[in-house]
């Protein structure tokens, strides 16, 4: 069997502005919060799907940043 690259879902980035606006355009403000306190600048919503669904955020909905570009928790 061949796997193409095609076969993986894309990875999709996100910038944590976007996070934050999303949550305080809900008056989720306090959730807001914790977000720009504790999530790096770019957020791999791929691999960080549980903490979008318990913020009630789908990923898809955001900006895209370019993802060639790592991520803090891709950052040795």
């Amino acid at each position: 069997m061949t796997v193409h690259q095609t076969d993986f879902p894309r990875r999709i980035v996100v910038g944590k502005p976007a996070v934050v606006a999303a949550l305080r355009g809900r008056g989720l403000h306090m959730r807001a919060d914790w977000v720009d306190r504790e999530l790096p600048d770019r957020v791999d919503a791929t691999r960080h799907t549980g903490l979008f669904a318990t913020l009630g955020i789908d990923p898809a909905d955001l900006p895209a940043l370019p993802a060639d570009q790592p991520t803090a928790d891709q950052q040795a």
